[in-house]
Order: C-alpha cells, then structure tokens, then sequence
C-alpha cells in the first residue's frame, strides 16, 4: 500500500473539526468557474476505459468542463487523445461514440488520420507557406491504469504515476482480473446537486444507516476499514453470512467484500460480491447545482446475464437513494441556517461513521483554489 498521507484529529477534549469548504462554494457559479480552471484543467481526469475503443478508428468523445475530447485508437494501436476541434475555424468534430476511417470537418472539409496529422485542406497548396504538419489535431496527454483512461489539459502536470504512488498495486486488491475487465453497461444520473456534494456523500458510511437500509443490513459496517491516501481514499468491508436476504445471491461468492476507491478529484471505483468484475461513479459538473453521475460496469464478459442485471439493479437502487439525499443537501445548503458543520470525527472513530476523508478531500479542494489564485 502507498504511504497514508499526513492527517490531523481533533484533540479528545477540543472541539470538534468542522466542514473547511464555505457553503457558497457549493453554488456560486463564479467559484464554478474558478473549480473549472484549477482543478478540472490542471488534474489527470478519469475518461473511461479502453474497451470502448477497441479498434483502430473506434472514438469516444468526453467532456472536461467546457472543453469536448477525443479518444481515438489509432492504425498503430495506440490509443491518443485529442480536442475536438477542426484546426481551421473551430468546428466540433464529432460526437458520441461510433468508427472513423479519417476525421472529417463537415464545415470544409479539412480531413485528419487517425493519428491526428491534417491530410487534406482543400486549395491548402496555393496559400502562400501553408504546411499541413503544423495544422494537426492538438494532442491531450493520454496515461492508463490498466485498461482505464485518464487525460490532463496541462501539459506542465506530473505524470500520472508520479500523482498517484502506489494506486495502481492497490487496484489489484480491488480487482485481481483488472487488466481482463470489458465495459459491459452503462448508466446516468443528472443530480441537481453540486459535484463536492456527490464525492463528499461517497467519502463517508454515516449515511449508510438511514439512507440505505438494505446496504446496511447485507454489510458488516463494524468492519469498514478506510486508508486515505495523498489523492486517493480506499474503503472496504465485507458481505453478511446471512442467506437470502441479499438484493442477488453472492453466498457461494469466493470474494464477498466489498472494496472501492475514490481517486482525486471526482472519480469512484467500487467492486460489489460475486464473481469479477466493477464499476466507475464518475462526476462531471454540467454547473454550480448540477452534477451528471456516470456508472460504468466492466465484467469479463461484456454480455450481461441475470446475475450481472441483479448487481446493476441494486447499484442503480443505491443511486437513486443517493440521489434524493444529495438534492436535499444542495437545497439546504443555501440556508443562511447553515455555514459550517462539524464532522464526525475522532481518533478512535469507528469506520461506519468517520468523516476524516471528507476533511481530507477539502483540503485538496481548498489548496488548488489557493493555487490557483497566488
């Protein structure tokens, strides 16, 4: 395991710690704005995985803010990405998901390969020192976990390893088959809640209780465990021995726990009992109150069966619980009742109720806007 980062508890008779993230960062959308420049566009962003694209000219498009990107496997092999602009007036490329031959503007025609080069410009041979190698798409760096994306739009950012020590070996714990993982279904939820309200929610079991009653009753929340690293939080516990009362039959599961990582700034991995395989929570904020919810599930075989169907139904019904307590929280959070709130919080705290990881995450939060602003 990489090396917990440094933390800080309340003294045992101090009073307690409180939320560190003032209540208007959670809707104003100047901050909105600010969030977008310091973090969204500075930090290795989680885009999806490489089964999406499995083939040469195979592409997904993806949003990062306001900015649109490419993903595109190449004649080579290699999986690039790009912004999804033609190079001559700014026109979008293309849209969704789907299989090019070339990339070809449908303004004026301007084409690209699939490595990104320009090829064709119409009448591009009589502009007077005109050179197609400097018209090119512009490249986004491009690293993975395995089969799992991520981008960065700062080209200055530290390479994805160097932010992330250690994830990668801890990822085997949560999936030893990850490198064989295949994306198999996908869902959304558009949350009309702030983007640190659907991460905090997830960086904390204290809701579990009331929120998700037959979670709690399937889970040995005496037995959450949680590891909070420089920028990235792993959590797990395991399944009940109670046959019969699970939302789908894991009791002849070789692996009943349930493990699951938040990776920095907005990306979840969670793994429920059963045979291989997990899915992504991933958070894109569409504006100060408005969040879209991406789960994605990666089995070793991308047809689903009844089992497969059962564990997506049940992350689905969670969701749907989440989504009525986040709304709530975006509503309330605007009362002039509410500034701060103390966090659950104690040297000795049990995993089921800590809220340590929340502090942790807005620190993260609070350090690059400070960044951002020096």
């Amino acid at each position: 395991m990489a090396e917990l980062s440094t933390r800080v508890l309340p003294e045992a008779t101090g009073a307690p710690h409180t939320t560190i993230v003032p209540a208007s960062w959670y809707h104003d959308p100047a901050i909105h704005e600010r969030e977008q420049a310091a973090i969204f566009q500075r930090e290795w962003i989680h885009v999806g995985h490489a089964s999406r694209v499995p083939d040469p000219g195979d592409y997904l498009t993806c949003r990062i803010g306001d900015q649109s990107i490419i993903l595109l496997h190449g004649r080579d092999g290699r999986i690039r990405a790009f912004h999804n602009v033609c190079r001559h007036r700014g026109s979008e490329l293309l849209q969704g998901a789907g299989s090019v031959a070339r990339i070809w503007c449908r303004y004026h025609g301007w084409t690209y390969d699939l490595d990104g080069k320009l090829i064709a410009a119409r009448h591009s041979e009589k502009v007077p020192g005109f050179d197609r190698a400097c018209w090119g798409l512009r490249e986004v760096r491009l690293e993975r976990i395995a089969g799992f994306l991520f981008v960065n739009l700062d080209p200055d950012a530290p390479p994805l390893a160097a932010v992330y020590p250690g994830l990668a070996e801890d990822w085997l714990t949560l999936e030893p088959e990850l490198d064989r993982l295949v994306h198999a279904h996908t869902m959304a939820y558009d949350i009309a809640c702030n983007w640190k309200i659907a991460v905090e929610n997830y960086l904390e079991g204290y809701h579990v209780l009331t929120v998700h009653p037959a979670l709690y009753k399937g889970f040995d929340m005496d037995a959450f465990v949680w590891s909070i690293h420089d920028h990235y939080t792993s959590m797990c516990t395991g399944a009940k021995e109670t046959a019969g009362e699970h939302a789908y039959d894991w009791d002849e599961a070789a692996r009943k726990d349930l493990p699951s990582y938040w990776v920095w700034p907005m990306v979840m991995f969670e793994r429920m009992p059963g045979r291989p395989g997990l899915f992504t929570y991933n958070h894109v904020p569409l504006g100060p109150a408005r969040t879209l919810q991406v789960v994605d599930f990666y089995f070793l075989d991308p047809e689903l069966d009844e089992q497969d169907r059962r564990e997506i139904d049940y992350v689905d019904l969670v969701r749907r619980e989440d989504r009525a307590s986040l709304e709530a929280v975006q509503r309330g959070i605007r009362s002039k009742g509410w500034q701060q709130g103390p966090l659950m919080m104690s040297p000795d705290a049990a995993g089921e109720w800590t809220e340590e990881a929340i502090l942790h995450f807005q620190n993260l939060i609070l350090r690059r806007m400070e960044a951002q602003a020096a």
